[in-house]
């Protein structure tokens, strides 16, 4: 891939989807070299190029078990699994 102004150095991932998109035409990946994902950049099928650049990334940090609760919206059957 072409360096892109304003992504970081590193290891590049291009997946193509096999068929035909509508909406993507191919994304792309860096990783740094501990391999994480440092940026994405996707392209659409008109050509037009989204590119996420990530920033202040934090690895295993304690999360709120607030996020993790599913209140289902009013009127939703909910089935209990066994």
């Amino acid at each position: 891939m072409p360096a892109v102004q304003g992504l970081p150095e590193g290891e590049t991932l291009e997946l193509v989807p096999r068929k035909p998109s509508g909406d993507v035409q191919k994304l792309v990946l860096v990783s740094g070299p501990d391999g994480q994902v440092k940026a994405s950049v996707v392209t659409n099928s008109q050509g037009d190029v989204n590119q996420l650049v990530f920033s202040e990334v934090k690895v295993d940090g304690p999360l709120p078990d607030s996020l993790f609760r599913f209140e289902p919206p009013a009127g939703a059957h909910v089935s209990e699994l066994k």
